[in-house]
């Protein structure tokens, strides 16, 4: 924040076409954050903003600042979520998938984990509700492991195969529902899982 006298701001600019902006530290007020959050964006990222271009002046020292009005997943992101999607439609549709497509949706052991542990540990009774796209960056950035969205939903089926959770979509959240389990959970038994392996060779 600062504390010395700020030229008015200047017309409010948007990023052109081609050009890129990518998370790297994330300020603001609550709003803001909350907003971030809620989008899932992580460092890395491309999205497009709306900024204002602010000259800032603190103890002397002049300083270009951006204060952020808006901030959207750029459209590569969307993209690339989509085809990874096809992906997953095609495997639930019983789909033909090459060994390459099937590697990019199956799971490893830390992957499951990755998932697993960010579930349970943001679950408030038992649930959790998220942006239907905002999960599978959320688990990337804090596990540092590579679960793009199709990915993520493959560990869902795994889960809810095994009877540890149930999931649906409603107006563009995911929602997730913990269900009570003892002991230890087997998902060897996972019919989702077996076909990617089966598929990825």
């Amino acid at each position: 924040m600062s504390c010395g006298p700020q030229m008015p701001a200047m017309p409010l600019s948007m990023v052109k076409a081609g050009e890129t902006v990518r998370v790297s530290r994330v300020k603001g007020n609550e709003d803001m954050k909350h907003h971030l959050k809620d989008l899932g964006f992580v460092e890395g990222n491309t999205v497009d903003a709306a900024f204002h271009l602010e000259i800032n002046e603190f103890r002397g020292r002049r300083s270009v600042q951006l204060t952020i009005c808006d901030v959207q997943l750029s459209d590569c992101e969307h993209l690339a979520d989509q085809k990874i999607l096809n992906l997953y439609n095609t495997l639930m549709q019983d789909g033909p998938l090459t060994a390459r497509e099937a590697r990019l949706l199956l799971p490893d052991r830390k992957d499951l984990v990755a998932v697993w542990r960010h579930v349970t540990c943001r679950a408030e009774d038992g649930r959790l509700s998220v942006p239907d796209g905002a999960l599978s960056r959320r688990v990337a950035w804090e596990s540092r492991r590579d679960i793009n969205i199709g990915k993520l939903f493959v560990c869902l089926d795994v889960f809810q195969e095994s009877g540890l959770i149930s999931y649906h979509f409603k107006e563009g959240m995911l929602n997730i529902l913990l269900k009570p389990y003892e002991g230890k959970a087997d998902i060897s038994g996972s019919v989702v899982l077996a076909t990617l392996q089966s598929m990825a060779g």
